[in-house]
């Protein structure tokens, strides 16, 4: 039987089985929910308790995306909040590799490779925008599963170094800490 054929069959069984159950309503509720659930939490971010933020109502899905690369940023400062994990300044790291993932990404966009790595490519993505679009943007222990992915991206930027890109580093590392200096704010400003 020819590849294509039963591909197509597949997907139309995939297809059919989605449609005709009960996970086509889930999927249905899920997708109308989608900016309600987002808006919702931050809402009970901005006004739980002795942690709260004000600032957090304002937390969206446009806000975390572009940052989602670079995310989370370290707090220095005790917001009182139950997740101790927030005070560690092993965030520093993903902060400062993920200078060579854009280099990467930059040089696969360059050299028109990113069709040879579209698997890996879509499926961080993905996770990434899906992410961006909960409440747990800037939670460490959901970026977790994207970390050996990162790790590859960013060893691929390491070897892709030059002196172009060397110059670009340590402005990098500026607006990284300008960029952290700006989150420790955003923290206490939200809380005063």
């Amino acid at each position: 039987m020819n590849k294509r054929v039963l591909l197509v069959l597949l997907l139309a069984i995939g297809t059919y089985v989605i449609a005709l159950t009960p996970l086509a309503d889930n999927i249905t509720e899920h997708l109308e929910a989608g900016t309600s659930n987002l808006t919702s939490q931050m809402n009970s971010y901005a006004t739980r308790g002795d942690g709260n933020n004000k600032f957090a109502r304002y937390g969206s899905r446009s806000v975390f995306l572009p940052l989602m690369i670079m995310a989370p940023f370290p707090t220095f400062v005790d917001t009182l909040q139950p997740n101790a994990m927030m005070m560690a300044g092993a965030y520093f790291t993903r902060n400062v590799y993920a200078f060579f993932v854009i280099i990467s990404l930059w040089t696969l966009y360059k050299r028109k490779q990113v069709r040879n790595h579209l698997l890996l490519l879509s499926s961080n993505f993905s996770y990434i925008f899906v992410l961006a679009s909960s409440g747990f943007a800037l939670s460490e222990r959901f970026h977790l599963p994207l970390l050996p992915y990162l790790l590859i991206f960013a060893a691929h930027g390491i070897s892709q170094m030059n002196a172009k890109t060397r110059k670009l580093y340590l402005p990098y590392l500026f607006f990284t800490l300008a960029v952290v200096i700006g989150w420790n704010w955003f923290k206490l400003a939200g809380r005063s």
